[in-house]
């Protein structure tokens, strides 16, 4: 399946819901012409606010080519809602295989490796994922470990100057993000060594805290460790990742040297397959029939430092239930400027403003007057005016894929 075909609704059949979050929500298809499984991941144009990282993770998954990131078909437009196709993996993801209990040493090292060498291939392109974490790291049934949910990863620049944002889901967030710092593609390693945690746990450091709380242990607290109980090659590749300086990392690059790392590579992927089967048992065993590709946590986009303490104690007391998250482990992603300042001319560095569109023409079966196609049945117009000149800036932005 290729992002040369032309897509419409008509050639999948939808089955079950596999995940819903901010962005939308996710079913398994059955391509007609395939006869493949696929993952369509549906927005509704109309609510969703969230127009520049709907762009973003299209213009990084449709140009990322690894075995170890979720394949991109394709999208289209139909009836105001955005179809993304994209592939489909049986195994679900590393969060809801967690639910079953927590992953073995060697069942980590296989992850970790794999999505190591997945962030070698995304750094080398100038790209961070800003994200990782279990939710996010979804499973083939042969045990394939692939990273999704692109949604607020971003492309460095060697521009002067950059927008700082905060982004990513709290308790996997390094504390110069938190801190309001420059930060590079150190973040992510940060983020992997919590997701190591996470999968030794089953849950993330600081997981007790509701997210604002964690946010300030994480910016101001001691560094996270493993603990007792885990061999010293585990232990260190965690201490490794840690380190609250981040020019104290090593690159993933330099990570994939590491002992722990290594065993992964060398530990057969069939001990994957059984945390698989051992889930699916645990489904039956406890009449557990809802299925998960992944689940993107909730974005609140508020200046959520500057909040005053009402605002605070809405956002500490009110738990994790914001938004329309169905993993309430997860927290929430949040994201706020934090003003603009001025950096070394460095690659390295983050760049908000580099999103940019490549063009390709092969991703969506719409002009760019929203004008019906053939195939799809869309059709612009016949609604109110304010909808019409949100419309006319979806086209604008997704325009370059024509």
């Amino acid at each position: 399946m290729g992002t040369t075909r032309q897509y419409s609704a008509d050639q999948f059949q939808l089955y079950e819901q596999l995940g819903k979050g901010a962005f939308g929500v996710v079913y398994r298809a059955i391509d007609k012409v395939t006869k493949q499984n696929v993952a369509v991941k549906q927005i509704d144009l109309e609510s969703s606010d969230e127009i520049k990282d709907i762009q973003q993770e299209i213009a990084i998954l449709s140009n990322c080519k690894h075995p170890n990131i979720t394949k991109y078909y394709g999208c289209f437009l139909r009836n105001y809602k955005l179809w993304i196709i994209m592939e489909y993996l049986g195994g679900g993801s590393c969060h809801s295989l967690l639910s079953a209990g927590p992953f073995s040493e060697d069942v980590i090292a296989i992850i970790v490796s794999q999505v190591i060498h997945a962030l070698v291939y995304l750094h080398a392109g100038g790209k961070i994922h800003r994200d990782i974490k279990a939710a996010n790291l979804l499973i083939s049934d042969q045990g394939d470990v692939k990273i999704a949910d692109f949604g607020v990863a971003t492309q460095l620049s060697n521009n002067l100057s950059k927008r700082h944002t905060v982004v990513g889901t709290p308790y996997w967030m390094p504390p110069e993000i938190i801190c309001q710092k420059q930060y590079n593609n150190s973040a992510d390693v940060w983020s992997l060594g919590i997701t190591a945690i996470e999968m030794a746990y089953g849950l993330p450091p600081l997981s007790q805290y509701p997210p604002m709380q964690a946010i300030f242990r994480i910016a101001d607290g001691e560094q996270p460790s493993l603990g007792s109980g885990f061999s010293d090659e585990f232990n260190d590749f965690v201490n490794t990742c840690l380190q609250r300086d981040p020019k104290m990392r090593p690159s993933v690059r330099q990570l994939l040297n590491h002992k722990f790392v290594e065993r992964g590579s060398r530990v057969n992927r069939s001990e994957l397959v059984k945390c698989i089967e051992k889930k699916r048992q645990w489904d039956i065993d406890t009449d557990n029939n809802l299925k998960e590709y992944y689940v993107p946590s909730t974005r609140i986009s508020n200046n959520l430092m500057n909040n005053n303490n009402n605002n605070n104690n809405d956002l500490t007391n009110g738990n994790r239930q914001m938004g329309n998250s169905n993993n309430n482990d997860d927290g929430f992603n949040i994201s706020f400027d934090l003003g603009t300042v001025e950096i070394p001319a460095n690659n390295d560095y983050i760049d908000n403003k580099s999103n940019t569109l490549k063009e390709n023409n092969d991703l969506l079966n719409i002009d760019n007057t929203g004008s019906k196609h053939d195939n799809d049945g869309f059709k612009y117009g016949r609604r109110n005016s304010e909808l019409q000149k949100k419309m006319k800036k979806i086209f604008k932005i997704l325009e370059t894929f024509l």
